[in-house]
């Protein structure tokens, strides 16, 4: 996949923590990836890799007309060595991936009789086409596969969706005493993939690129007391467009001097843009962490803080070039819309999210006994409430009541203050042979506003019909009570046999709700009948999806 595979030559451990975990590590409730890049050394070290794939020996998929052609490359080079021996150490890696993927696409058309309106076995009717749709059905390309005899049929067609990646590493070691060691170290890894839309002429090119900075001084202060400071940079640069590859009158566009927009109609493969591809977000992630390691007598113990500050930079237009969706092909000949979803001139679909992070934690692995040990940690952690550089924030504070938009300062007022996270465990030598442990362990994990969050639940621009994405007022809140217990015995040399289980709580689960549908009616059997053209409960707004944290525990 690209933007996520490559790297693994320049990296020295690695481990994943994925149920009780430390203190130390908080801010989203699933796992933990934590890996360590190689060194330099005294002497220079090396190596060269080629790894080619293709489809010589593949079989045809079983959906394929025919054996697609298929190329991966994948290739690069390490190196390390001294710049000044026992002192400054340097490290590099590179890589790339070039994968060129043969894909068959099978999807839904207008056949030589639909595009005359003419849907055969549904009656045999003949519909009229609004003459105002035909140079719409006449982009429909015809059918090379199997017909339904209601008017449409299947377009089989095969292409090659390119992707490639770079990585690079860069780490300079260097030794200020025999006590106090530094590292900086550059990570870039971009990549990019084209994919392609149901039908020829469109397709999506997408990019990722990542830029990883971090400079980290461990200094070992006495014997029992080591300090570790970390400074990092992290730049993730997200976006993709959708592009129009065929000859396309203009006139047909929906939007002055855009190109093509969309047409969705259900039981045909969406024809043209794709409404929610024009994006490009940015992250800009500054982060100093502190850590302290005390280790005396029975106690191993470990404080730290973090303070993290976001910069969060979104351009979303979506519905740029329009899109008409229509609920049959029946009502698509006929010019029969359900919705127009399309971008107003005067939207900004341009914001720049600010907010901050703090977190501090304390743990102490207690020693009791020879047979005992006893893990106690606590966590704090707090995002703040994330502001706009330009005052460009509106949210919705009632979608049940609300005429319009509220404007504010920030996106919500109530992040968690009160996010502390106790994690308590033991481990336990059953018979003090060393060969059955038992370990338990249980603590409390949050889940904040995250970049992402508001990338996914925030509208950037109003869209006709007004359709409107928004947060609730308690997002920030979710968390998660987890525990586990296992027993692990020694049967043998390598041969190590566990049993355990794992489970969770969830207090305050995410959801989606649409919360402004339209007036129903409740019929004698106790169902929900909505008719046709029926208000919204909330008129002067369209459909509202509503992100909220009120979901009881489960």
């Amino acid at each position: 996949m690209p933007g996520a595979t490559l790297g693994v030559e320049g990296v020295r451990e690695f481990v994943v923590l994925t149920n009780i975990y430390s203190a130390e590590y908080g801010t989203r409730s699933g796992g933990v990836i934590n890996a360590v890049t190689k060194s330099g050394t005294n002497e220079f070290h090396g190596s060269v890799f080629e790894f080619l794939r293709n489809d010589n020996l593949d079989a045809r998929n079983f959906f394929d007309q025919k054996k697609l052609e298929f190329k991966r490359n994948q290739f690069g080079f390490t190196a390390g060595g001294p710049i000044r021996k026992d002192k400054v150490f340097f490290f590099g890696a590179y890589e790339e991936l070039r994968d060129r993927l043969g894909v068959t696409s099978i999807q839904n058309t207008l056949s030589a009789a639909g595009r005359q309106g003419n849907q055969g076995n549904l009656g045999g009717r003949i519909i009229p086409i609004d003459p105002a749709v035909k140079p719409y059905v006449n982009l429909y390309p015809l059918p090379n596969g199997r017909d339904f005899g209601d008017g449409r049929g299947e377009l089989i067609r095969s292409f090659t969706q390119p992707s490639d990646e770079r990585y690079y590493l860069v780490k300079v070691d260097y030794t200020l005493s025999p006590s106090d060691m530094l590292f900086v170290r550059q990570v870039v890894d971009d990549s990019s993939i084209v994919t392609q839309r149901p039908f020829p002429g469109f397709d999506n090119p997408g990019k990722t690129d990542r830029h990883f900075t971090t400079i980290e001084e461990r200094k070992v202060i006495s014997p029992v007391l080591l300090n570790e400071a970390r400074f990092s940079f992290n730049r993730n640069v997200v976006g993709s467009v959708s592009r129009q590859t065929a000859t396309i009158d203009p006139s047909l566009s929906f939007a002055p001097g855009r190109p093509l927009g969309g047409i969705d109609v259900t039981g045909l493969s969406s024809y043209g843009y794709f409404f929610q591809s024009d994006r490009l977000m940015t992250q800009n992630l500054f982060e100093l962490i502190d850590n302290i390691s005390y280790t005396r007598g029975r106690h191993s113990l470990r404080v730290g803080a973090e303070f993290r500050r976001y910069q969060f930079n979104t351009f979303a237009a979506f519905a740029w070039n329009g899109r008409f969706r229509f609920n049959n092909v029946e009502n698509f000949l006929r010019n029969m819309p359900a919705g127009l979803d399309i971008m107003l001139p005067e939207s900004d679909p341009i914001r720049g999210y600010r907010f901050r992070g703090f977190a501090a934690f304390v743990q102490d692995d207690v020693r009791l006994t020879p047979r005992l040990t006893l893990n106690l940690g606590l966590r704090y952690e707090l995002t703040t409430e994330p502001s706009e550089v330009h005052g460009k924030i509106a949210t919705l504070v009632n979608p049940l009541t609300d005429q319009a938009m509220t404007v504010r300062r920030t996106l919500y007022d109530n992040p968690c203050r009160t996010c502390f996270a106790p994690r308590v465990g033991f481990a336990w030598d059953v018979f003090g042979d060393g060969k059955t442990a038992l370990r338990w362990g249980g603590g409390i994990f949050y889940n904040l506003m995250m970049p992402e969050s508001i990338a996914l639940n925030l509208a950037a621009s109003p869209i006709l019909p007004f359709f409107i994405q928004s947060l609730g007022p308690d997002v920030s809140r979710g968390y998660l009570y987890k525990y586990n217990l296992n027993i692990q015995r020694s049967l043998a040399q390598d041969f190590v046999l566990t049993v355990g289980y794992s489970g969770s709580k969830t207090v305050h689960i995410s959801r989606e709700q649409m919360t402004n549908i339209s007036r129903f009616q409740i019929l004698p059997d106790g169902r929900k009948f909505f008719p046709a053209g029926a208000p919204r409960l909330n008129p002067a707004l369209g459909a509202v999806s509503y992100e909220r944290m009120d979901v009881p525990s489960m």
